[in-house]
């Protein structure tokens, strides 16, 4: 926006240098030469001006009635509004990223830790661990030793192989050097993710 100078008088209105009164053109603002303060915007940006707050005022009025419907409907039937659920949903997601992991031995004493570690607990080894991270990632570690056995406790000391399952791929990323080169297959299901990785571990020996 273009600014012309102009002088303030006293019954409010503005006067050019040159002795003419001033309006506000279409890309023409006025600004008080004195002061340095912009008194009125170009026609052009006074309409920007308007319509963004027109715009705030009706998203602001809009979003006060969706929570006062949602909040309206959450009483009603004892359930959480949308507002109420969507924080809960970002809050349970962040206590399965470092909240306590669930954990469970199985029968046959295999030890299975994460909400969806039963959904792997086919696999040949003693310990399974899932954590799923915020962009939908399985994160997978095995352990092909019993935890009773760990070294000081610790599975780092253990034959231990860590995977990555997402978009209907799976891949080590990490692994003991021991262990044998696990190369990245198609799987488009756990169970397909189970079925690899027992292949794996029963063509090298190690189930």
């Amino acid at each position: 926006m273009q600014l012309t100078g102009t002088k303030r008088l006293r019954d409010g209105r503005q006067m050019l240098p040159a002795g003419g009164y001033s309006e506000p053109t279409e890309n023409q603002g006025i600004m008080d030469m004195e002061t340095g303060e912009i008194i009125a915007l170009s026609k052009k940006d006074q309409r920007i001006a308007d319509a963004k707050k027109n715009r705030k005022e009706i998203m602001e009025k809009l979003q006060a009635k969706v929570d006062k419907e949602n909040a309206e409907a959450g009483r009603k039937d004892g359930s959480l509004s949308k507002a109420e659920q969507f924080q809960k949903n970002i809050e349970d997601r962040m206590r399965g990223q470092t909240g306590p992991a669930q954990k469970k031995t199985t029968a046959s004493g295999q030890q299975l830790v994460g909400s969806d570690a039963e959904k792997y607990a086919g696999i040949n080894a003693p310990y399974i661990k899932t954590k799923k991270d915020m962009g939908g990632t399985h994160n997978l570690t095995i352990s092909l030793d019993s935890p009773d056995t760990w070294k000081s406790g610790s599975i780092n000391n253990s034959r231990l192989m860590s995977f990555s399952f997402d978009r209907g791929k799976i891949e080590v990323t990490t692994k003991s050097t021991d262990l044998p080169t696990f190369r990245k297959v198609k799987a488009a299901t756990p169970e397909e993710a189970v079925q690899k990785i027992n292949a794996y571990l029963k063509k090298n020996n190690l189930a």
